[in-house]
């Protein structure tokens, strides 16, 4: 396609769907507008879907790089909520065992 042959982006653009996860839905009513009306070219549209995914995953990014700086707070979190677990599964093996000794004796 050239940038003036008028596009089809809910039937023919594999990029669009993610328009809808990534932008506003009043920006994806314009992109199909444009798109529709070839006044918003495919790469110019691509790279509006890349900024706002790069803008998406940035904190997430950060996210992973404070836990890469950082490999015993990992270690600390993950050994938490397995404690946090056992407890949880300990006191629900009690009622199970519970249950099944009351069911047993009557």
């Amino acid at each position: 396609p050239r940038k003036a042959d008028p596009g089809d982006p809910e039937n023919r653009c594999v990029a669009f769907n993610l328009h809808r996860l990534y932008l506003p839905p009043e920006r994806v009513a314009e992109i199909v507008d444009e798109c529709k009306s070839a006044s918003l070219g495919c790469v110019k549209c691509k790279k509006e879907l890349a900024r706002a995914m790069i803008d998406f995953l940035d904190p997430i990014w950060a996210r992973r790089a404070q836990f890469a700086a950082e490999p015993g707070l990992v270690k600390e979190i993950l050994e938490e909520g397995a404690r946090k677990a056992e407890e949880v599964a300990h006191s629900t093996m009690d009622q199970v065992r519970s249950a099944l000794w009351s069911h047993n004796v009557t």
